[in-house]
């Protein structure tokens, strides 16, 4: 063996392999490959179920149980979607108008899900009694799949059209002591109270919804003040209409003395339409001024991660259930009381 012959190799196995290529990119080819597909599902089904009836009555008991095992999890998982479902129809009225609306998207999910379910369920009955379906059933049940995926594509496109335009509403929120040395920020749970159910981040209620779309960010201000602002973000099919929405969000602060409160959550009352409200806060901090985050074990409504740090501070890992001090430096926020992970490393 030397490298000339490994060459011929490779080259003789390379030129096979093109002239595969070129027979699939032929009309014969392709049929040839067709049948050879075709055969080989066939041989691959015939032997999956020669092997289960081969093993007897055992075999055959646990393949029975495992289908009807599968059988029971698609049922209890449409029955658990149903029930989600009940929960949470309210939450279509505020994305569309529309009385079809909800019924459709139910409709198509539904038979979304169960097509691929049952064509699994008669692919294990035709492995195991090896008895086909006839072509006109699976042709009907697949071309059924398609016409609900067309549907709801087109229900998707639809609704598309009521997020065309965004706009952004800054406000003002003025602090009672914006010279304070310390200003005490606090994140309030949700104060709209009990939720039937969640989707991502929107709560259903029976005549709000709530979202957690809330988040905020610390600057350096221009000034010796801290300042506080609101955007309120909102889309909709056109800029009035998204100005109209953004203004129709319901949310809670509190400004008490040297403390902030802000809610985590805002709500959108029955008869406005959810069009990917947001809410962002930022807080501008003088050089010098610290900040105090009180958590009370709540997720901090400020995203630290988006903020500017002194370079010891950059990977330090957050702690949402503990209470810190921070200080705004020329190179940004620094941490007070609290040891680095650099710090301690060097430790």
């Amino acid at each position: 063996i030397d490298v000339n012959s490994i060459a011929k190799a490779v080259e003789d196995g390379v030129e096979k392999i093109s002239q595969k290529v070129n027979e699939f990119g032929n009309p014969e080819g392709k049929a040839r490959f067709n049948s050879q597909v075709g055969k080989t599902s066939s041989y691959l089904s015939s032997a999956i179920g020669n092997i289960l009836r081969g093993i007897g009555g055992v075999g055959k008991f646990i393949i029975l149980a495992a289908a009807i095992l599968f059988i029971a999890v698609i049922l209890i998982a449409w029955v658990s979607l149903a029930i989600g479902i009940g929960w949470a129809y309210p939450i279509f009225s505020y994305i569309s108008d529309a009385n079809w609306f909800g019924p459709l998207v139910i409709f198509n999910g539904f038979w979304l899900f169960a097509i691929p379910a049952v064509s699994i369920i008669l692919f294990i009955r035709r492995v195991i009694y090896k008895r086909r379906v006839s072509s006109l059933v699976n042709i009907g049940l697949w071309s059924f799949f398609a016409v609900n995926l067309f549907s709801i594509a087109s229900v998707a496109g639809i609704t598309g059209k009521n997020f065309n335009q965004s706009t952004t509403l800054t406000q003002q929120i003025p602090l009672p002591n914006p010279t304070a040395y310390t200003l005490n920020l606090e994140t309030m749970n949700n104060p709209f109270g009990d939720l039937h159910t969640h989707i991502g981040p929107l709560g259903v209620s029976e005549d709000y919804i709530t979202s957690e779309d809330v988040w905020g960010r610390i600057e350096k201000a221009e000034g010796n003040q801290f300042e506080l602002v609101r955007l309120l973000e909102s889309s909709g099919r056109n800029t009035e209409e998204a100005h109209r929405l953004a203004n129709a969000v319901v949310t809670k602060l509190e400004t008490k003395g040297d403390k902030i409160s802000i809610s985590k959550f805002f709500k959108i009352e029955k008869g406005a339409k959810w069009r990917g409200q947001c809410i962002q806060y930022i807080l501008k901090m003088p050089i010098g001024k610290r900040i105090k985050k009180i958590s009370h074990g709540i997720s901090p409504i400020i995203d630290w991660t988006a903020n500017e740090w002194v370079e010891d501070d950059e990977d330090f890992n957050f702690d949402d259930e503990q209470d810190e001090t921070y200080e705004m430096t020329e190179k940004g926020l620094k941490r007070i009381g609290t040891k680095t992970k650099k710090n301690q490393e060097k430790e």
